[in-house]
């Protein structure tokens, strides 16, 4: 029962965090920024952000998905790059597991 405990628990603690808008943020993002890759995102997918990574050349890679369980989940992976004052997607591609 408690392996069952633990895994409910971990689902749901993935899910809170990923529908309260918290993200695994890896690199340094002013506030401005984070709001205007979230704003784009969104019109991509409803799907939450699960982690944004500074990548080289001034790209952002975007994780957005569910995990529902071992190999249950599914979503999209974005890299974005700034243009101006906004962030926009240069590439998406979807996974699943």
């Amino acid at each position: 029962m408690r392996v069952i405990t633990r895994a409910f628990w971990v689902v749901v603690c993935i899910s809170v965090l990923g529908l309260c808008g918290c993200a695994h943020l890896s690199g340094e993002l002013s506030q401005p920024d984070m709001d205007s890759i979230r704003a784009e995102v969104a019109k991509q997918t409803s799907d939450p952000i699960m982690s944004v990574e500074r990548q080289a050349w001034g790209i952002v890679r975007v994780q957005t998905g569910v995990i529902r369980g071992p190999l249950n989940g599914g979503g999209w992976t974005y890299y974005m790059k700034r243009s101006g004052a906004t962030w926009r997607v240069k590439k998406a591609v979807g996974w699943t597991t």
